[in-house]
């Protein structure tokens, strides 16, 4: 959060303190006076509903632009070179990592796709496709990881805030787009905003197929290669 600070003009609740407890750290941060997006967006005109989309795309632009400490390794960073576990939905429900280098990530997601398809057989379930796979052809960028209507805030002034930092990383620039689609799942994220993931992050829809693919294997945590 501060590098995006202090490398962006995105609206982020400051932290004030942080405190070591027990095996985590209490995080004290600003107040943001305002409404979570999903309890705006009914009122919203279009236009308002627009002006919120084309700001979180200069959001996400601004954030592939940060300069990394340490481009080569995924997942959170503090500055110092030492990987850290990854969390977030591309990950299983306890995380992974952490990972050293770009090659080992993309491994840890190759063997779940392999894991991903022999749960498929065992249980006589087609194949499938095989022309999916793990794309680490760009480089890693710093990725928010979570951005949903609950943790986009609208301040009293209009002002757009990105809140809830937790998965956020240096990871390839198509898990912001999977991130947000991530709500595609029939519980009640308007169709106007998933119909705008593509212009909000860029197209991806091939990467995310590939996490689809593997979604078994994320669930089956305990299970590696």
């Amino acid at each position: 959060m501060s590098l995006v600070a202090a490398h962006t003009s995105i609206p982020l609740p400051r932290v004030r303190r942080s405190l070591p407890w027990r095996d985590t750290h209490l995080i004290f941060m600003e107040y943001v006076d305002g409404e979570d997006l999903e309890v705006a967006w009914p009122n919203l005109s279009l236009w308002g509903k627009f002006r919120v989309m084309w700001t979180i795309r200069s959001y996400i632009r601004q954030l592939r632009h940060v300069p990394l400490p340490h481009p080569h390794i995924p997942g959170p960073f503090d500055g110092s070179g030492v990987a850290f576990h990854c969390n977030g939905r591309p990950f299983t429900e306890n995380g992974a990592g952490p990972f050293t280098t770009y090659g080992d990530m993309v491994a840890w997601f190759q063997r779940k796709l392999l894991i991903a398809d022999a749960y498929r057989k065992s249980n006589g379930v087609p194949p499938a496709p095989t022309n999916v796979s793990f794309d680490d052809s760009e480089p890693l960028v710093l990725v928010h990881g979570d951005i949903c209507m609950r943790n986009i805030r609208l301040g009293k002034d209009g002002t757009v805030w990105l809140i809830d930092w937790g998965f956020s990383g240096a990871f390839p620039p198509w898990f912001e787009y999977s991130g947000i689609m991530a709500y595609d799942d029939g519980r009640g994220t308007p169709k106007l905003w998933l119909k705008s993931v593509t212009f909000m992050a860029g197209c991806y829809k091939r990467q995310h197929v590939f996490l689809q693919r593997i979604d078994a294997a994320l669930v089956l945590w305990g299970m590696d290669l």
